[in-house]
Protein backbone atom coordinates (compact mmCIF):
# COMPACT_ATOMS: atom_id res chain seq x y z
CA UNK A 1 0.00 0.00 0.00
CA UNK A 2 2.83 2.39 0.76
CA UNK A 3 4.38 1.62 -2.63
CA UNK A 4 1.40 3.19 -4.40
CA UNK A 5 0.83 6.03 -1.90
CA UNK A 6 3.49 7.76 0.17
CA UNK A 7 6.41 5.94 -1.50
CA UNK A 8 5.17 6.94 -4.95
CA UNK A 9 4.90 10.53 -3.76
CA UNK A 10 8.43 10.30 -2.35
CA UNK A 11 9.86 9.15 -5.70
CA UNK A 12 8.16 12.09 -7.41
CA UNK A 13 9.28 14.49 -4.62
CA UNK A 14 5.64 15.28 -3.83
CA UNK A 15 5.43 13.74 -0.37
CA UNK A 16 4.65 17.15 1.19
CA UNK A 17 1.65 17.55 -1.13
CA UNK A 18 0.12 14.10 -1.55
CA UNK A 19 0.66 10.43 -0.74
CA UNK A 20 -0.98 10.27 2.69
CA UNK A 21 -4.09 11.49 4.45
CA UNK A 22 -3.07 14.62 6.36
CA UNK A 23 -4.28 18.16 6.91
CA UNK A 24 -3.13 20.42 4.08
CA UNK A 25 -2.46 17.62 1.58
CA UNK A 26 -4.48 16.83 -1.51
CA UNK A 27 -7.38 14.44 -0.89
CA UNK A 28 -6.40 12.02 -3.68
CA UNK A 29 -7.61 8.44 -3.60
CA UNK A 30 -7.39 5.31 -5.74
CA UNK A 31 -10.05 2.71 -6.47
CA UNK A 32 -8.46 -0.76 -6.76
CA UNK A 33 -9.96 -3.73 -8.57
CA UNK A 34 -8.49 -6.27 -6.13
CA UNK A 35 -7.34 -6.51 -2.55
CA UNK A 36 -3.64 -5.52 -2.70
CA UNK A 37 -2.93 -7.73 0.31
CA UNK A 38 -4.08 -10.88 -1.52
CA UNK A 39 -3.05 -10.49 -5.16
CA UNK A 40 -0.17 -12.51 -6.60
CA UNK A 41 3.23 -10.81 -6.92
CA UNK A 42 3.85 -8.93 -10.16
CA UNK A 43 6.06 -10.40 -12.86
CA UNK A 44 7.82 -8.84 -15.83
CA UNK A 45 4.90 -9.98 -18.00
CA UNK A 46 2.58 -7.84 -15.90
CA UNK A 47 4.84 -4.83 -16.39
CA UNK A 48 4.98 -5.47 -20.15
CA UNK A 49 1.19 -5.73 -20.24
CA UNK A 50 0.95 -2.45 -18.35
CA UNK A 51 3.30 -0.78 -20.81
CA UNK A 52 1.33 -2.11 -23.76
CA UNK A 53 -1.95 -0.82 -22.34
CA UNK A 54 -0.43 2.57 -21.56
CA UNK A 55 0.99 2.84 -25.07
CA UNK A 56 -2.56 2.51 -26.44
CA UNK A 57 -3.89 5.10 -24.01
CA UNK A 58 -4.76 8.59 -25.21
CA UNK A 59 -3.06 10.11 -22.14
CA UNK A 60 0.41 8.98 -23.24
CA UNK A 61 1.57 11.17 -26.11
CA UNK A 62 5.14 9.95 -26.58
CA UNK A 63 7.50 7.02 -26.05
CA UNK A 64 9.62 9.21 -23.78
CA UNK A 65 6.63 9.71 -21.45
CA UNK A 66 6.08 5.96 -21.32
CA UNK A 67 9.75 5.40 -20.49
CA UNK A 68 9.43 7.86 -17.60
CA UNK A 69 6.54 5.84 -16.17
CA UNK A 70 8.59 2.64 -16.36
CA UNK A 71 11.48 4.38 -14.60
CA UNK A 72 9.11 5.46 -11.83
CA UNK A 73 7.89 1.86 -11.49
CA UNK A 74 11.45 0.62 -11.20
CA UNK A 75 12.14 3.24 -8.56
CA UNK A 76 9.05 2.28 -6.58
CA UNK A 77 10.00 -1.39 -6.42
CA UNK A 78 13.61 -0.57 -5.56
CA UNK A 79 12.39 1.64 -2.72
CA UNK A 80 10.09 -1.14 -1.51
CA UNK A 81 13.07 -3.54 -1.51
CA UNK A 82 15.23 -0.99 0.32
CA UNK A 83 12.58 -0.62 3.02
CA UNK A 84 12.23 -4.42 3.23
CA UNK A 85 8.64 -4.55 1.98
CA UNK A 86 9.85 -6.87 -0.78
CA UNK A 87 12.62 -9.45 -0.87
CA UNK A 88 15.89 -8.52 -2.62
CA UNK A 89 15.93 -9.34 -6.33
CA UNK A 90 12.13 -9.27 -6.70
CA UNK A 91 11.82 -6.06 -8.72
CA UNK A 92 9.69 -7.21 -11.71
CA UNK A 93 10.66 -4.15 -13.75
CA UNK A 94 14.42 -4.48 -13.24
CA UNK A 95 15.09 -6.41 -16.46
CA UNK A 96 12.61 -4.51 -18.62
CA UNK A 97 14.38 -2.56 -21.34
CA UNK A 98 13.21 0.96 -22.09
CA UNK A 99 11.95 1.70 -25.58
CA UNK A 100 14.44 3.47 -27.82
CA UNK A 101 13.64 7.10 -28.53
CA UNK A 102 15.18 9.03 -31.40
CA UNK A 103 17.05 12.11 -30.27
CA UNK A 104 15.82 15.53 -31.33
CA UNK A 105 18.12 18.38 -32.18
CA UNK A 106 18.42 20.59 -29.06
CA UNK A 107 16.69 23.92 -29.53
CA UNK A 108 19.00 26.91 -29.46
CA UNK A 109 18.10 30.58 -29.03
CA UNK A 110 20.58 32.76 -30.89
CA UNK A 111 21.62 36.07 -29.25
CA UNK A 112 19.72 38.11 -31.86
CA UNK A 113 16.55 36.13 -31.18
CA UNK A 114 17.04 36.42 -27.42
CA UNK A 115 17.35 40.19 -27.77
CA UNK A 116 13.94 40.32 -29.45
CA UNK A 117 12.36 38.24 -26.69
CA UNK A 118 13.85 40.39 -23.90
CA UNK A 119 12.73 43.60 -25.57
CA UNK A 120 9.21 42.17 -25.74
CA UNK A 121 9.12 41.69 -21.94
CA UNK A 122 7.31 44.69 -20.48
CA UNK A 123 7.73 43.84 -16.78
CA UNK A 124 11.15 44.57 -15.29
CA UNK A 125 11.10 41.41 -13.14
CA UNK A 126 10.37 39.19 -16.14
CA UNK A 127 13.01 40.92 -18.25
CA UNK A 128 15.65 40.42 -15.56
CA UNK A 129 14.56 36.78 -15.09
CA UNK A 130 14.99 35.98 -18.79
CA UNK A 131 18.36 37.72 -19.01
CA UNK A 132 19.80 35.94 -15.96
CA UNK A 133 18.62 32.48 -17.04
CA UNK A 134 20.09 33.03 -20.51
CA UNK A 135 23.33 34.51 -19.17
CA UNK A 136 23.93 32.15 -16.23
CA UNK A 137 22.19 28.94 -17.34
CA UNK A 138 20.00 28.63 -14.24
CA UNK A 139 17.22 26.10 -14.05
CA UNK A 140 13.76 27.62 -13.84
CA UNK A 141 13.29 26.73 -10.17
CA UNK A 142 16.79 27.93 -9.32
CA UNK A 143 15.93 31.35 -10.70
CA UNK A 144 12.48 31.40 -9.08
CA UNK A 145 13.96 30.66 -5.64
CA UNK A 146 16.97 32.95 -6.03
CA UNK A 147 17.43 35.24 -3.01
CA UNK A 148 18.95 38.69 -2.95
CA UNK A 149 21.34 37.40 -0.30
CA UNK A 150 22.64 34.87 -2.84
CA UNK A 151 23.53 37.49 -5.45
CA UNK A 152 27.16 38.56 -4.97
CA UNK A 153 27.49 41.84 -6.87
CA UNK A 154 31.10 42.30 -5.77
CA UNK A 155 32.19 38.78 -6.72
CA UNK A 156 29.95 38.85 -9.83
CA UNK A 157 28.43 35.43 -9.10
CA UNK A 158 25.14 33.96 -7.93
CA UNK A 159 25.05 31.18 -5.36
CA UNK A 160 22.77 28.17 -5.82
CA UNK A 161 22.31 26.42 -2.48
CA UNK A 162 19.69 24.76 -0.32
CA UNK A 163 17.93 26.71 2.39
CA UNK A 164 15.57 26.00 5.29
CA UNK A 165 12.36 27.74 6.26
CA UNK A 166 13.28 31.12 7.67
CA UNK A 167 10.63 33.81 7.93
CA UNK A 168 9.58 34.64 4.39
CA UNK A 169 12.10 32.23 2.87
CA UNK A 170 10.69 28.84 1.94
CA UNK A 171 12.61 25.59 2.31
CA UNK A 172 14.14 24.59 -1.00
CA UNK A 173 16.87 22.36 -2.39
CA UNK A 174 18.46 22.42 -5.87
CA UNK A 175 18.04 19.47 -8.18
CA UNK A 176 21.66 18.37 -7.98
CA UNK A 177 21.68 18.76 -4.15
CA UNK A 178 25.01 20.57 -4.44
CA UNK A 179 26.01 24.16 -3.85
CA UNK A 180 27.54 25.91 -6.82
CA UNK A 181 28.65 29.38 -7.87
CA UNK A 182 27.81 30.66 -11.34
CA UNK A 183 29.52 33.68 -12.93
CA UNK A 184 27.25 36.46 -14.15
CA UNK A 185 28.23 38.98 -16.87
CA UNK A 186 28.33 42.66 -15.98
CA UNK A 187 25.38 43.55 -18.23
CA UNK A 188 23.14 41.07 -16.38
CA UNK A 189 24.38 42.31 -13.01
CA UNK A 190 23.52 45.88 -13.98
CA UNK A 191 19.94 44.80 -14.73
CA UNK A 192 19.79 43.10 -11.32
CA UNK A 193 21.07 46.26 -9.59
CA UNK A 194 18.32 48.33 -11.17
CA UNK A 195 15.76 45.68 -10.21
CA UNK A 196 16.98 45.67 -6.61
CA UNK A 197 16.56 49.45 -6.42
CA UNK A 198 12.82 49.10 -6.98
CA UNK A 199 12.29 45.78 -5.17
CA UNK A 200 9.56 45.56 -2.47
CA UNK A 201 10.76 46.13 1.10
CA UNK A 202 11.73 42.96 2.99
CA UNK A 203 11.08 40.74 -0.06
CA UNK A 204 13.85 38.11 -0.10
CA UNK A 205 13.16 36.80 -3.60
CA UNK A 206 14.83 38.45 -6.58
CA UNK A 207 12.07 38.05 -9.16
CA UNK A 208 8.92 38.36 -7.03
CA UNK A 209 6.97 41.45 -8.12
CA UNK A 210 5.22 43.82 -5.72
CA UNK A 211 1.69 42.42 -6.15
CA UNK A 212 2.82 38.84 -5.66
CA UNK A 213 4.89 39.86 -2.64
CA UNK A 214 1.89 41.44 -0.93
CA UNK A 215 -0.16 38.30 -1.54
CA UNK A 216 2.66 35.98 -0.46
CA UNK A 217 3.50 37.96 2.69
CA UNK A 218 -0.14 38.00 3.81
CA UNK A 219 -0.39 34.22 3.40
CA UNK A 220 2.85 33.58 5.26
CA UNK A 221 1.85 35.92 8.10
CA UNK A 222 -1.46 34.08 8.52
CA UNK A 223 0.20 30.66 8.01
CA UNK A 224 -2.07 29.90 5.06
CA UNK A 225 0.65 29.76 2.39
CA UNK A 226 0.64 26.39 0.59
CA UNK A 227 4.09 24.90 0.12
CA UNK A 228 3.29 24.00 -3.47
CA UNK A 229 2.26 27.59 -4.28
CA UNK A 230 3.99 29.48 -7.08
CA UNK A 231 6.35 32.23 -5.99
CA UNK A 232 6.03 33.73 -9.48
CA UNK A 233 2.66 33.65 -11.21
CA UNK A 234 2.01 32.50 -14.80
CA UNK A 235 5.70 32.44 -15.73
CA UNK A 236 5.38 30.17 -18.76
CA UNK A 237 2.35 32.03 -20.13
CA UNK A 238 4.16 35.36 -19.80
CA UNK A 239 7.22 33.95 -21.58
CA UNK A 240 5.04 32.66 -24.43
CA UNK A 241 3.47 36.12 -24.70
CA UNK A 242 6.94 37.66 -25.07
CA UNK A 243 7.80 35.18 -27.81
CA UNK A 244 4.58 35.98 -29.60
CA UNK A 245 5.29 39.72 -29.44
CA UNK A 246 8.80 39.05 -30.79
CA UNK A 247 7.34 36.91 -33.61
CA UNK A 248 9.32 33.81 -32.57
CA UNK A 249 7.76 30.46 -31.71
CA UNK A 250 8.68 26.98 -30.59
CA UNK A 251 10.79 27.87 -27.54
CA UNK A 252 10.42 26.98 -23.87
CA UNK A 253 11.91 28.50 -20.74
CA UNK A 254 14.35 25.61 -20.49
CA UNK A 255 15.73 26.54 -23.92
CA UNK A 256 17.24 29.64 -22.28
CA UNK A 257 19.38 27.45 -20.04
CA UNK A 258 20.19 25.05 -22.87
CA UNK A 259 21.32 27.95 -25.08
CA UNK A 260 23.56 29.34 -22.32
CA UNK A 261 25.30 25.98 -21.93
CA UNK A 262 25.77 25.76 -25.70
CA UNK A 263 27.25 29.28 -25.73
CA UNK A 264 29.75 28.31 -23.01
CA UNK A 265 30.91 25.33 -25.04
CA UNK A 266 31.00 27.21 -28.36
CA UNK A 267 33.22 29.94 -26.88
CA UNK A 268 35.85 27.43 -25.78
CA UNK A 269 34.91 26.64 -22.17
CA UNK A 270 36.14 23.14 -21.22
CA UNK A 271 33.40 20.53 -21.20
CA UNK A 272 34.05 19.53 -17.57
CA UNK A 273 33.73 23.19 -16.51
CA UNK A 274 30.45 23.48 -18.44
CA UNK A 275 29.23 20.37 -16.64
CA UNK A 276 29.98 21.82 -13.21
CA UNK A 277 28.45 25.22 -13.95
CA UNK A 278 25.33 23.53 -15.33
CA UNK A 279 25.04 21.27 -12.28
CA UNK A 280 24.97 18.02 -14.25
CA UNK A 281 25.88 14.87 -12.33
CA UNK A 282 26.82 13.09 -15.58
CA UNK A 283 28.90 14.74 -18.28
CA UNK A 284 26.98 12.75 -20.90
CA UNK A 285 23.90 14.78 -20.01
CA UNK A 286 25.82 17.91 -20.97
CA UNK A 287 26.97 16.38 -24.24
CA UNK A 288 23.72 14.74 -25.30
CA UNK A 289 20.99 17.19 -24.44
CA UNK A 290 22.55 20.63 -24.26
CA UNK A 291 25.38 21.11 -26.74
CA UNK A 292 23.61 22.13 -29.93
CA UNK A 293 25.44 22.11 -33.28
CA UNK A 294 24.68 25.34 -35.14
CA UNK A 295 25.07 26.45 -38.76
CA UNK A 296 28.36 28.23 -38.07
CA UNK A 297 29.71 25.00 -36.54
CA UNK A 298 28.78 23.13 -39.71
CA UNK A 299 30.38 25.84 -41.84
CA UNK A 300 33.60 25.67 -39.81
CA UNK A 301 33.68 21.87 -40.07
CA UNK A 302 33.06 22.10 -43.81
CA UNK A 303 35.93 24.59 -44.23
CA UNK A 304 38.29 22.36 -42.26
CA UNK A 305 37.51 19.34 -44.41
CA UNK A 306 37.70 21.40 -47.60
CA UNK A 307 41.21 22.47 -46.60
CA UNK A 308 42.16 18.80 -46.31
CA UNK A 309 40.29 17.28 -49.24
CA UNK A 310 40.61 20.29 -51.56
CA UNK A 311 44.34 19.69 -52.18
CA UNK A 312 43.94 15.99 -52.94
CA UNK A 313 43.99 14.55 -56.46
CA UNK A 314 40.73 12.67 -56.46
CA UNK A 315 40.60 11.81 -60.18
CA UNK A 316 37.65 12.43 -62.53
CA UNK A 317 34.53 13.79 -60.90
CA UNK A 318 32.31 11.16 -62.59
CA UNK A 319 32.60 7.78 -64.29
CA UNK A 320 33.39 8.28 -68.03
CA UNK A 321 30.94 5.50 -68.81
CA UNK A 322 28.16 7.71 -67.50
CA UNK A 323 29.13 10.78 -69.54
CA UNK A 324 29.56 11.73 -73.21
CA UNK A 325 33.35 11.87 -72.83
CA UNK A 326 33.75 8.17 -73.67
CA UNK A 327 34.69 7.30 -77.32
CA UNK A 328 31.70 6.68 -79.56
CA UNK A 329 31.28 3.12 -80.80
CA UNK A 330 29.62 2.18 -84.12
CA UNK A 331 26.78 -0.32 -84.17
CA UNK A 332 24.38 -1.60 -86.79
CA UNK A 333 21.30 0.49 -87.40
CA UNK A 334 22.66 3.51 -85.61
CA UNK A 335 21.11 6.80 -86.73
CA UNK A 336 23.13 10.00 -86.72
CA UNK A 337 21.77 13.54 -86.51
CA UNK A 338 23.39 16.88 -87.21
CA UNK A 339 21.56 19.96 -85.97
CA UNK A 340 18.43 17.89 -85.64
CA UNK A 341 18.58 16.51 -89.23
CA UNK A 342 19.11 12.85 -89.88
CA UNK A 343 22.36 12.08 -91.71
CA UNK A 344 22.12 9.58 -94.66
CA UNK A 345 23.43 6.15 -93.80
CA UNK A 346 26.25 6.36 -96.36
CA UNK A 347 27.52 9.40 -94.50
CA UNK A 348 27.16 7.78 -91.16
CA UNK A 349 29.79 8.58 -88.59
CA UNK A 350 31.89 5.62 -87.51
Amino acid sequence: LQAITINAAFVLRLEDITGSIAVGKKADFVVLANNPMKVDPLTIKDIERYRSNRAESTTVNSTATLNKEIKVLKGLFNLAILRQYLAPGTNPAAQLQLAKVGQKKPRYIAPATMEKIVRAAHESELRAFLVLVYAAGLRKNEAIHLLWSHVDFLGRVVHIARRDDDGYVQQWEPKDHERREIPVPDSALEILRKLQGGAPDRCPYVFMDRDRWEFYRARVDTRTWVKSGDLINNLLRRFKTCCKRACVTGYTLHDLRRSCITNWAKRGLAIHVVQQLAGHADIETTRQYYLSVQDDDLTKAREIQQGIVGDMDLGPATDPKLTHSTPRRPFKGRKEFVNGVKVPEKQGIS
